[in-house]
């Protein structure tokens, strides 16, 4: 599974994140943002762990701020999971 930017936040909601590492916008304070709880915040990049993929960032913040588009590296380690879980 991969997400990217905000919609990290959906697995974070769904429980997908919890001892697991990820990637997102920004490093949540699990006061405000409960879900994020027990997940391991790694930066903006491109994390995998396991079968979660995330990226912090996307076409609109690399065009917004300047950050680099983590599109194409997720794109590619979904690819290849998916490669690996059908052969």
């Amino acid at each position: 599974m991969a997400a990217q930017t905000l919609s990290v936040a959906v697995f974070a909601q769904a429980g997908l994140l919890i001892n697991r590492k990820y990637a997102f916008t920004i490093d949540p304070d699990v006061n405000k943002y409960p879900d994020f709880k027990g997940g391991i915040y790694k930066g903006e990049g491109v994390i995998q762990d396991g079968n979660i993929i995330t990226s912090g960032t996307c076409p609109w913040k690399t065009r917004e701020y300047g950050k680099l588009d983590g599109t194409r590296k997720l794109t590619q380690l979904l690819v290849e999971a998916i490669r690996k879980n059908t052969e």
